[in-house]
């Protein structure tokens, strides 16, 4: 066997010494003589020598060498993801079916041709989602239209929800009543967050050491959730066997599962309009069915749930196919098995030999004669095993069985469109898949992986200064942190307490963080504080500002128009926070002064000059300094009830 040839850099020595003599006018124009008995000349020349050396030393570290360095490094790339995807399954006959786990679908589209499996068994129940009704403001509000329609959000609660307000869902069941008593019904939610900046998932490297923590420790639901049902007599507390605090509030995307009891029957609740319950009513069939109701004992939500969609019979598939194979053991060292069906999804495989589990290792440096490791190449379908000495030997002869997840194998092509899936691999149901198929990545390169870590250094996973909290705390898992500012006590009684100031990201004209969301944060930090560091987190002092000013205005331009064009540009300039992402909004501390908000009018379009202003304030904490207003250091301020007089062209401008 030939030794392998290197690929060496192209550039020759004498290609080297050539391109540096180029370039000596442009970086010393004084140095004339570029002849080789120049003592400069030589030293280029030397220079040369060690990088046509170097590069060819260079080019002999292979794609292995960087991954051990990665190794070394505590990184390595992230292997492909599979897309996952929700399938709506509908039973074709008016009969519940168990669908098993691992049950396959796929979209069908030729060339093209992706499979599902769904990664848990579901009962696909005989019913419909016929009606659904939002009580709030005191008034009842028939919502299906927008249910059935994707693309479109409403308020399930209101656009300003209250203590009271109210949920209905309305279900018919097709065939016998009695099918569905003590079957597992489950509803799927979607809110609408096209809209709205992602939740925080922690800092890199943080899932694991999550996944032990209590859900509602991330949280910030607005409070419980009351669920009921409806018997044709009372309304009936509703035992939800799945599902969490955001997601029973329509605040996040998840599942709602709860046994049907068996006196959930057909009926009209006494609240609703009589002109929906009267018998003679066309639409009194529609309301005449088993009620579900989701009402609020408290309400404090940071934005105000908002629905794309509700649906029934909703399950979650991951690409790819289960295959599986068996092999025997050599007895050799370095025994390689190979997949039929490659790549491989990393992480579905499990490997047995002779009956007893091994485990996946990412190298054999670690392992030991006696430890039952695999190392798993995903792009080539490969399984491979040790030596004895790192890593154990199957024996001679012992059945070696793999169950993997491969056809797929990962990766973005796998986020297929909404309404792709149409393949039904259990009989009795049809399948579609509502919305689009997500979280399918590529396998990751090395290069990637080394900007991953050059990155990676920059993360403060330590609070040590007040840009470190300030990050950390807009990294929360759950909450939407639009603003936070950090104040490190330097002295007093409270030396070694930092003030936390996080504002929540809502559409509320002073968006004020919950006792949750405080609470939230505060644990989160905890993780991550020095131990000598207390914590507290505040909410921030609100002064509301209103503005009292005479505009004249150009010629052409209405006057009612231009109060509400003058209103609006005050509103945007005062606002604490800027939801169209240009800046963070106004901030902590800084002062309104008279002059600022004077060029903020006059750059308003068909404003002439601004002929009088004032500014007034609402608060605990701030001082009128000769028409501007001062606030304390943990302030905010929030535009009030601006007053917008609009003067006649007779009056002249100062400075014009």
């Amino acid at each position: 066997m030939s030794l392998p040839i290197p690929n060496l850099d192209d550039k020759t020595f004498s290609e080297l010494v050539e391109e540096a003599r180029k370039v000596i006018p442009i970086y010393a124009p004084q140095w004339t003589d570029h002849n080789v008995h120049d003592p400069g000349i030589t030293f280029m020349e030397l220079f040369a020598w060690l990088s046509e050396m170097q590069l060819y030393s260079l080019d002999f570290v292979s794609d292995a060498h960087r991954l051990k360095y990665l190794a070394l490094l505590g990184m390595k790339p992230e292997p492909a993801c599979p897309a996952k995807v929700h399938l709506q399954l509908t039973p074709t006959f008016p009969q519940c079916k168990t669908i098993p786990k691992g049950a396959l679908f796929q979209t069908g589209s030729a060339g093209t041709d992706f499979s599902f499996e769904t990664g848990e068994a579901i009962e696909v129940i005989p019913l419909q989602i016929k009606k659904i009704i939002g009580y709030s403001a005191y008034q009842y509000i028939d919502m299906t239209e927008f249910n059935e329609h994707p693309k479109t959000y409403y308020h399930p609660f209101g656009e300003y929800p209250m203590k009271g307000d109210a949920f209905y869902i309305g279900l018919a069941v097709e065939g016998e009543r009695s099918n569905i008593t003590g079957k597992q019904i489950r509803l799927a939610v979607y809110p609408y967050e096209t809209d709205l900046p992602a939740v925080g998932k922690g800092l890199p490297g943080e899932q694991e050491s999550l996944a032990g923590i209590p859900g509602e420790w991330f949280e910030s639901p607005a409070g419980p959730a009351a669920w009921e049902y409806w018997n044709n007599n009372e309304w009936v507390s509703l035992d939800i066997t799945g599902s969490d605090g955001a997601v029973s509030l329509f605040s996040a995307r998840g599942f709602i599962s709860f046994c049907a009891p068996a006196d959930l029957i057909k009926g009209i609740p006494p609240e609703f309009p009589f002109s929906w319950t009267e018998t003679g009513n066309p639409g009194w069939k529609d309301v005449n069915q088993l009620w579900l109701r989701c009402s609020l004992p408290e309400a404090s939500f940071d934005i105000a749930p908002r629905l794309d969609r509700i649906l029934l019979n909703v399950v979650t598939a991951v690409e790819g196919r289960t295959y599986s194979l068996e092999e025997t053991g050599s007895g050799l060292p370095y025994q390689v098995v190979k997949t039929g069906i490659y790549p491989v999804i990393a992480g579905s495989e499990t490997v047995t030999v002779d009956g007893a589990a091994w485990k996946a290792a990412a190298d054999f440096d670690a392992s030991g004669p006696g430890d039952y490791h695999y190392v798993l190449n995903p792009s080539k379908g490969e399984i491979n095993f040790g030596n004895g000495v790192n890593g154990a030997v199957p024996p001679l002869d012992k059945i070696i069985n793999i169950v993997y997840r491969g056809g797929g194998g990962g990766g973005q092509k796998g986020n297929i469109d909404a309404a792709v899936v149409s393949e039904s691999g259990a009989a009795g149901v049809a399948v579609a898949n509502p919305f689009p198929a997500y979280g399918g990545k590529d396998e990751e390169t090395i290069d990637n992986a080394f900007i991953r870590f050059k990155k990676d250094l920059a993360i403060p996973y330590t609070a040590v200064t007040a840009e470190d909290y300030e990050y950390i705390v807009k990294q929360t898992p759950g909450l939407r942190v639009a603003r936070v500012v950090a104040l490190p006590q330097s002295s007093g009684e409270n030396e070694n307490e930092t003030i936390i100031i996080a504002i929540p990201y809502s559409f509320a004209k002073c968006p004020a963080p919950s006792l949750s969301f405080k609470k939230a944060v505060c644990r989160y930090l905890d993780m991550h504080r020095l131990v000598t560091t207390s914590i507290k987190v505040c909410d921030p002092e609100y002064i509301g500002i209103s503005v009292s000013v005479k505009v004249k205005v150009k010629p052409g331009f209405e006057p009612v128009q231009m109060k509400d064009r003058i209103k609006g540009a005050l509103d945007n300039f005062l606002a604490p926070l800027d939801l169209d992402g240009s800046s963070d909004g106004w901030p902590f501390g800084r002062a309104v002064y008279r002059s600022e908000v004077n060029e903020v009018l006059e750059g308003v379009e068909g404003v002439d000059c601004v002929i009088s202003l004032s500014l007034s304030a609402v608060g605990k904490w701030f001082e009128n300094r000769g028409g501007d207003i001062v606030i304390g250091s943990l302030s905010l301020v929030y535009p009030g009830a601006h007053q917008v007089e609009i003067i006649g062209s007779e009056t002249k401008c100062k400075n014009k």
